[in-house]
């Protein structure tokens, strides 16, 4: 990731999975003693976020359980911009930048939101992720996952019908998640 370039490629949404957004509202658990939102949160955060993004197309924890299989974290980097504070509204966005046998990448983007936006309408699948008021990013992050068997802890190929879901949602475009 490239300090301080907000067009660097890498944290762009791709064509291949529109991105997904999750309101986060900084609370008091989420300070730490320096008064700002502590490391660890962007971590749940990103975790929530990638859940929410799953789920909203079908694949649930209870899916992937009843498929024989799970997503576990191989890596993560995460490059802290500037801090968040208790009361701000943050959107967290998600996208996957690729997906090969075993394994996906998938990028987050947190943006602090000015105080007078309804960020409510910034919940689920984002038309233009671009487009929407922020006055600043403070995190981007990228996770590496690995698809594994819970029994087995061993690598699986990823489910065909996974791959499919994620490729039809980048043919077919960015689309409003329903309220």
């Amino acid at each position: 990731m490239t300090e301080n370039n907000e067009n660097n490629d890498s944290q762009q949404p791709t064509a291949y999975s529109p991105t997904f957004a999750r309101l986060i509202e900084v609370s008091d658990a989420d300070v730490d003693i320096w008064g700002h939102a502590n490391n660890v949160c962007y971590l749940h955060w990103m975790q929530d976020v990638a859940v929410a993004h799953s789920a909203a197309i079908g694949w649930s924890a209870e899916r992937y359980l009843e498929y024989g299989a799970i997503w576990v974290v191989r890596r993560h980097a995460i490059e802290y911009r500037q801090s968040a504070y208790k009361g701000e509204k943050i959107l967290a966005q998600t996208w996957i930048a690729d997906m090969k046998n075993v394994t996906s990448t998938r990028r987050y983007r947190f943006l602090r939101l000015p105080n007078d936006v309804d960020a409510g309408d910034y919940n689920g699948f984002m038309e233009n992720p671009d487009d929407i008021p922020k006055s600043a990013i403070l995190a981007t992050a990228e996770t590496l996952w690995a698809f594994i068997s819970p029994k087995t802890q061993r690598p699986m190929r990823v489910a065909a019908e996974l791959r499919e879901t994620f490729e039809r949602m980048g043919r077919e475009g960015n689309v409003r998640f329903p309220k």
